[in-house]
């Protein structure tokens, strides 16, 4: 192997490792992104941890169109912690128009949380669809320290085995 695909296959893999292995990617989780309400509408939940706090996306659609909603929309988010067992947070009425929002919220590490979302389109005032809870659980800096030295660790073994390979040939 000459050294330039070496240094390409260790560039490959430390990209990888860095990738598939920082806080972002291993912080957390959200079960089931989506949920069907009221069997008409979706309700979408991607939640995108940052350093201090964590971006919650939401997106509501049409079940049989798939199409987001492009009339006016007002929701509530509701944040249960399970340790506590009880709503840490409730949020004031928020609104869209374009069928998708970002909130931002401060999570405690090592915690479990449920999350619920309510909402009222536009047009049909007074009608208010609920959410089943999302599970979200938050880890704690030693875990997400342990998940990087973990993707160290496995980054080494592909190096060593690339090298190894490329000896036996």
């Amino acid at each position: 192997m000459t050294l330039n695909k070496l240094f390409f296959s260790l560039s490959i893999l430390l990209l990888f490792s860095i990738t598939l292995f920082t806080p972002r990617t291993v912080s957390g989780h959200v079960l089931t992104p989506q949920q069907v309400v009221a069997d008409k509408y979706v309700v979408q939940l991607v939640i995108s941890p940052q350093t201090a706090s964590s971006t919650l996306h939401l997106a509501f659609s049409d079940k049989r169109s798939g199409k987001r909603f492009n009339i006016p929309l007002s929701y509530k988010i509701k944040i249960y912690d399970a340790q506590k067992k009880q709503f840490i947070f409730i949020s004031q009425i928020l609104e869209t128009s374009t069928g998708s929002d970002k909130f931002l919220y401060t999570f405690t590490p090592g915690n479990v949380y449920e999350i619920f979302v309510e909402f009222e389109k536009s047009d049909e005032p007074g009608k208010i669809y609920k959410t089943k809870d999302w599970l979200w659980a938050e880890p704690t800096r030693q875990q997400i320290n342990l998940a990087m030295v973990g993707g160290v660790v496995i980054a080494a073994f592909f190096i060593v085995g690339t090298l190894l390979w490329s000896k036996l040939k």
